[in-house]
C-alpha cells in the first residue's frame, strides 16, 4: 500500500523540508498519516509536525544504556486488532496508540525483507519459493541491528536484518 498526498493521490513517498519519506508500515499494514525518513525523522501528516522520539530503557530509567530509540503513534485500532493485537486504547474503542521502534520501521520501510532476504542468508529466489507461513514466522523473529551498536544512529546505513543470536548481547561483548 502507498500513501496518499493532501489532495488524495497515491504517492510511494512524500517530502518535507527537502527530506524524503515514506509510509510507515506495522506487519505490512499501513499506519496513515505517519512517514519516516531514511535518516529516521518521522513526520505526522495528521498535525503537520516532526515526532518526538524517547529512550526506551533496558530497567530503570537513567540506569545504563538505553535499549533503543522509541516513537508512539495513534491510528485506528481495526486492522491491528483485526490480527489479535492487544494495544491500549486511545481516545474511544476505534482507536489505538502503541510503541514502535525508530530502527525497526526504517529499516522495514526503506529496505522490505522480501527485498533485503540475503541479510539473512536467504536468496530472494529462495524467499519467493517460501511458503506464506514461513515468511509470516520470519517476519515475527527477525531483528534490525544497529552495525555500529550505537542506538543513536538509526540511518538506513548503519541497519541491518539480524536473527537474536547474531543480535545477542553476548555476541556484542565478544565482538
Amino acid at each position: 500500500m502507498i500513501g496518499l498526498d493532501i489532495f488524495g493521490n497515491e504517492v510511494n513517498s512524500i517530502f518535507v523540508e527537502g527530506i524524503e519519506l515514506k509510509p510507515i508500515e506495522r506487519f505490512e499494514i499501513q499506519i496513515p498519516d505517519y512517514f519516516v525518513s531514511k535518516c529516521g525523522k518521522i513526520w505526522s501528516s495528521k498535525t503537520n509536525k516532526w515526532k518526538k522520539t524517547f529512550q526506551n530503557w533496558r530497567g530503570k530509567k537513567g540506569e545504563g544504556k538505553p535499549k533503543c530509540i522509541d516513537f508512539s503513534i495513534t491510528t485506528p485500532a481495526k486492522p491491528f486488532r483485526d490480527l489479535g493485537m492487544q494495544y491500549s486504547k486511545k481516545g474511544g474503542r476505534e482507536t489505538v496508540e502503541f510503541r514502535l521502534k525508530l530502527h525497526y520501521v526504517v529499516k522495514t520501510v526503506w529496505h522490505p525483507l522480501k527485498d533485503y532476504s540475503h541479510e539473512i542468508g536467504i536468496s530472494k529466489e529462495e524467499w519467493n519459493e517460501l511458503p506464506h507461513s514461513a515468511k509470516q514466522f520470519i517476519y515475527e523473529c527477525i531483528l534490525v541491528d544497529h552495525i555500529d551498536d550505537d542506538i543513536s544512529n538509526n540511518h538506513l546505513d548503519n541497519l541491518q536484518y539480524s536473527s537474536p543470536l547474531r543480535n545477542s548481547n553476548y555476541r556484542k561483548k565478544w565482538k
